[in-house]
């Protein structure tokens, strides 16, 4: 379809003379746009005016994709407000389509500018744990670092320095020497660093000076990740002297070494990750050292190991043989579990779950520290498993196996088989589960706190998994009103679906709304459960009944009068006119029955709202007795004569009684139409208590006195996860929305995260520019079956991560 309509657009563009203004896109968004996306109202945020002056338009593809899309749709212009021509729609569709979708980004060479930035948290932490080589750090408190514009905490535009940091890093480069390495020790592993970062130590042979000179090389080497310049050893040279002068004993040499470590560890060019510049005003690769710290930091978030720093030493690390080799390698490494707990766990979300994301342990005493770690590891765990076993990126939707331990099992998926705490790969022989999207932690991340939020999760599906975000919600979209929030007879599905008919919601709603009910039968921790509790007190078609005796009584210039004064949207005030006139047009005597056969059940409390608002007041409730003789009655209108005598024959009752009750029946039955209940109630109460005799006989007279206990009546009702998408496509719970993911979005969920995975590995939010690098990536990837070593390969050879240019000259 996509294809065909580029065809057609190709064509259209080909054959398009320039005359005038007709092919000026700027002069038709002025003249049908600025008026609700313009510089004096921007509607639902969007200001076109700013947005074309941005060139190329491709710099904001997301908010043009959106308006084309919209275009496409002819959702814009509106047509009610709209005077654009079909010509004009043509145009515009055209030109947006050939700017945003065929781009020839030949014309841009830029792979972006890598400007220094700070370690963060997480790579300080490693980093520092690789250069001492041990498992373990003291405990060192740092901030939790800020997410930057590309989503992850690694984004240069947020890792600066502040003063009351520097401070947290003095502090910590003190304790982490004088913990790994205290003056006396006869710990073996702490022997073990001792020798690893005091490489030489002076002799008969070897002055301190020189052997100095030797630990401060190999040091400066891998905590600067490059090779050190001579002036920078001297510098270090001349602080270890100052040492090393008061105590020229074998300790004093050790404290004059272990003070320039310390130094070493709160230097700028340990702390920040730097690349050289280039007086070249033109593209050029990176080093083999900084090439070395992208794959490390990328694929680590740590510092280069000794095999890196070796081929970056002999400047061969570009070989494409060699580079394969080590990324494989890496990835093998336990270290590249932070494609799992870092990467994956900030993209998806999943790593805010007993972080931001917790429930009350008094109340709920089953959710543990423990099992929301669990949570959190089952997916990152996941996440790398795909990776390391070069699996497709399909399998984040449909891999049928997690992991998980005894608590998780019991908690979250009501299994009693699996023993222990370590986390195990464990076969899902469920069919509802299958991938990441079903976890305990996505669900939980995508819920309100105990309760499910459908909105919540279509959103995610949509942004987060697909990269394809909608615009924002307009003012106060996201909350219910308090009476729909407090209604307790709805499901959550039927208040989301009253409150997404407003025509304003309905564009986004119809996307959003359909995935997330898909999901509906895990609950707000991904627990399985097949129905709701809801409150069910009174039918609702007995509201509308009883406010339809009302408004049968009014004007009809008065009911109109009261529904213009409302305020409606105008597919809501449209929809209540067309319903107004299907009420009226209902038979009396069998009103009740068919408002169920004529109104859904989300129409009937739509219904009611707007009748709320109209203040039009039920009449005042008949007495439950005469209401049910009067239900009664109507029922019978439906029973053929002949029916009704065999009814009447085959009851146990004396002749001369079936008799009675037949004329009683008849008579009640002969009463006009019109004003049927007064003629009803003119019969008298002693008729009446006869006639409701006869009725409950036969099964028809549904009354019974009742003691109010105070409780409150609950049913269950079923979740079935079947849902309709906006084009129509019909859905069956999680199996059906994975089913629909695989066969029509594989390419996007593609896409996205090839978008998020450079984004990290690049440590700054992807340009317009990076949008080549991305496509190629995704042709690889394809061609090679969707594979993760064919998308880690994608990266690391991409023109973005081998490439540099300087910042005065990025586009």
């Amino acid at each position: 379809m996509h294809a065909q309509l580029t065809l057609f657009l190709s064509l259209f563009l080909g054959g398009l003379v320039l005359n005038g203004n007709e092919l000026d896109l700027e002069g038709i968004i002025a003249k049908h746009c600025f008026d609700c996306h313009g510089d004096q109202k921007s509607k639902g945020g969007l200001n076109l005016q700013q947005l074309l002056q941005s060139k190329p338009l491709i710099r904001h593809r997301k908010s043009w994709d959106h308006v084309l899309e919209l275009v496409q749709q002819k959702e814009m212009p509106p047509e009610e407000d709209s005077r654009i021509t079909p010509g004009e729609q043509r145009t515009l569709l055209a030109l947006l389509d050939k700017e945003v979708n065929h781009f020839d980004f030949s014309t841009v060479n830029d792979p972006g500018f890598e400007q220094a930035r700070r370690l963060s948290k997480h790579e300080y932490l490693n980093t520092v744990r690789d250069l001492f080589g041990v498992s373990q750090l003291p405990d060192l408190k740092f901030p939790d670092e800020m997410a930057g514009a590309s989503g992850f905490d690694n984004s240069a535009n947020t890792l600066f320095l502040q003063t009351s940091l520097m401070s947290r890093y003095i502090a910590a480069a003190e304790r982490v020497v004088s913990t790994l390495m205290p003056d006396t020790t006869a710990n073996t592993k702490l022997l073990a660093v001792r020798k690893r970062m005091i490489v030489a130590y002076p002799n008969t042979e070897t002055t301190a000076f020189e052997a100095a000179q030797r630990v401060l090389q190999q040091l400066l080497l891998r905590a600067y990740r490059r090779t050190p310049t001579p002036d920078e050893i001297q510098r270090y040279l001349l602080l270890f002297d100052s040492v090393y002068r008061t105590d020229s004993t074998l300790k004093g040499y050790e404290l004059a070494i272990k003070q320039c470590i310390q130094a070493a560890l709160i230097s700028p060019k340990f702390l920040f990750r730097t690349e050289s510049d280039s007086e070249s005003t033109e593209p050029y690769r990176i080093d083999s050292f900084e090439l070395a710290s992208r794959l490390s930091y990328f694929l680590w978030a740590s510092m280069p190991d000794a095999q890196l720093l070796d081929a970056a030493l002999k400047d061969n690390l570009h070989e494409p043989e060699l580079l394969a080799k080590q990324v494989r390698r890496m990835v093998k490494d336990e270290k590249a579990d932070t494609l799992g707990n870092l990467f994956a766990a900030q993209w998806l979300g999943f790593g805010l779950i007993g972080n931001r994301i917790r429930l009350d342990p008094i109340d709920n005493p089953w959710c543990t520290d423990s099992l929301m770690q669990s949570m959190r590891e089952e997916s990152a765990l996941f996440f790398v498993s795909l990776v390391r076993g070069n699996r497709s990126v399909a399998g984040l939707i449909n891999a049928p196996y997690t992991f998980m331990n005894e608590e998780l099992s019991r908690e979250i998926y009501g299994l009693d088989s699996i023993r222990g705490n370590n986390m195990r790969q464990v076969a899902l022989n469920d069919s509802e589960r299958a991938g990441i999207l079903t976890h305990g932690s996505l669900m939980a991340i995508t819920s309100n706190y105990k309760e499910t939020s459908p909105i919540k999760r279509g959103y995610w599906i949509l942004e987060t998994l697909l990269g394809k975000p909608l615009p924002p919600p307009p003012p106060n979209a996201g909350a219910f009103s308090e009476e729909l929030e407090h209604n307790d007879a709805l499901t959550f599905q039927e208040k989301v679906e009253l409150h997404s008919n407003r025509a304003s919601c309905k564009s986004c709603h119809s996307k959003i709304d359909p995935l997330g009910f898909s999901l509906e039968n895990f609950d707000y921790f991904g627990r399985w459960r097949d129905s709701y509790r809801v409150w069910r007190p009174e039918p609702e078609n007995h509201d509308i009944w009883m406010v339809l005796q009302s408004m049968q009584l009014m004007d009809a210039n008065e009911l109109h009068r009261r529904l213009v004064n409302i305020d409606l949207e105008p597919d809501d005030f449209r929809w209540a006119q067309q319903v107004f006139a299907r009420l009226m047009q209902l038979d009396e005597p069998n009103q009740k029955s068919q408002i169920d056969e004529t109104f859904t059940a989300v129409d009937q409390r739509r219904l009611i709202m707007i009748l709320e608002e109209m203040e039009i007041e039920p009449l005042e409730s008949e007495d439950p007795w005469f209401q049910s003789i009067h239900e009664g009655i109507n029922e019978l209108r439906s029973i053929p004569e002949a029916e009704l005598q065999d009814k009447l024959n085959s009851l146990e009752l004396p002749d001369d009684e079936k008799q009675a009750c037949l004329i009683l029946i008849r008579r009640a039955l002969n009463l006009p139409h019109v004003d049927f209940k007064t003629q009803l109630s003119e019969l008298g109460e002693e008729t009446l208590d006869q006639l409701a005799g006869c009725l409950e006989a036969l099964g028809l007279m549904d009354w019974e006195e009742e003691e109010n206990d105070g409780e409150d009546r609950f049913d269950l009702v079923e979740i079935t996860g079947n849902v309709e998408l906006s084009d129509g496509t019909r859905l069956q719970g999680p199996a059906g929305l994975r089913q629909n993911l695989l066969a029509r979005h594989l390419d996007d969920m593609s896409r996205q995260l090839i978008r998020k995975m450079l984004s990290y590995a690049l440590g700054r939010q992807l340009e317009y520019y990076d949008e080549k690098a991305v496509e190629d990536i995704m042709s690889h990837l394809k061609k090679q079956n969707y594979a993760f070593d064919a998308l880690i390969h994608g990266i690391v050879t991409s023109y973005p991560f081998q490439f540099k240019k300087p910042p005065h000259d990025s586009q």
